[in-house]
């Protein structure tokens, strides 16, 4: 069985408040599949931040991929506070770490993906409190 992650989060991310749905596939050799889901509910209390900081929690980080799907390369793109920095990380289906990088905040990192295996990756910005994640498809024609 090839087991993958269809939508969700990878195991091992940090989940945000909220709802989230984690799909897998899994297909043998003879092309039968199967799939499940199951939901993680993470709730939050409200915590206000001492007075005179900011709170970090609604920052305004975010990714952008592209392409999205990828063959050979993928231009990631973070965007956010232009002093600070984070690390970005790459997940593969299963979870795994496959790439880590700390990086400054609005800035573009080019990765080779030619060597990974086609499937779903789950791409990291974490950057204080904050963490951004979006889906990466590996996929060659």
């Amino acid at each position: 069985l090839t087991p993958y992650l269809v939508s969700g989060l990878a195991s091992g991310s940090t989940y945000p408040a909220g709802t989230t749905v984690n799909t897998w596939r899994a297909s043998d050799p003879g092309s039968v599949t199967a799939q499940c889901a199951f939901t993680v509910t993470v709730n939050c209390p409200t915590v206000q931040p001492p007075n005179g900081t900011e709170d970090r929690v609604g920052a305004t980080s975010d990714l952008w991929l592209a392409p999205n799907p990828a063959a050979t390369e993928v231009a990631i793109t973070i965007q956010g506070e232009k002093e600070a920095s984070g690390t970005l990380s790459v997940y593969d289906a299963t979870g795994r770490l496959v790439w880590q990088q700390t990086s400054a905040a609005a800035a573009t990192v080019r990765l080779d993906v030619s060597a990974w295996p086609s499937g779903g990756y789950a791409v990291s910005w974490r950057q204080g409190k904050t963490v951004v994640v979006k889906r990466l498809v590996v996929a060659r024609g």
